[in-house]
């Protein structure tokens, strides 16, 4: 059975330039009743810098100090999401050993926080970023790990040595 684009539940990442308009897209995108991307947090690009660090998840400890990572440090700005550390650290301890469920389960903490079934996360440092998660395609279709906010765009003097994926909606026609 197809999956229905209106019953998705994957995430959102909105990427951009800085300066771009990815600030404004975020409320815009909270006011959806489906999807919540939470403010602008700082766990998500550095946790992945860092993933080597954290050990193999496929030990508790090793997800329950990430977990901490996550919650406990100030610069991560977990604490602008409200919600419970602890819980937070027990969901990432007991569920899937991978940095990105991880990651997952704080942000879809948030999204439940808000009663709302998908959740995302805006950074626009991301976008320098989407060679490595999706390969060199740069495509939305291409990428399961990506809805972009607009059009890929190639490399630009706007973001310089990275892709820059565009906040101005994508021209009609097919995709």
């Amino acid at each position: 059975m197809a999956t229905s684009v209106f019953s998705s539940v994957r995430p959102v990442f909105v990427l951009g330039c800085p300066r771009s308009g990815t600030t404004l897209l975020q409320p815009m995108l909270h006011a959806r009743p489906r999807i919540a991307p939470p403010p602008e947090t700082r766990f998500v690009l550095s946790a992945y810098e860092r993933r080597l660090g954290f050990g193999d998840l496929r030990e508790p400890v090793n997800r329950a100090a990430l977990a901490h990572w996550i919650t406990g440090r100030r610069e991560t700005l977990f604490c602008e999401l409200g919600l419970d550390a602890e819980d937070v650290v027990g969901r990432i301890t007991g569920g899937p050993p991978t940095l990105g469920s991880a990651l997952g389960i704080a942000l879809k903490a948030y999204a439940d926080s808000h009663g709302k079934a998908r959740w995302g996360d805006k950074r626009p440092a991301c976008a320098l970023h989407v060679e490595e998660s999706c390969g060199s395609s740069r495509t939305p279709s291409s990428c399961p790990s990506f809805a972009t906010a607009g059009t890929a765009w190639p490399r630009s003097s706007a973001c310089p040595g990275g892709t820059a994926a565009s906040t101005r909606p994508s021209p009609p026609g097919p995709r």
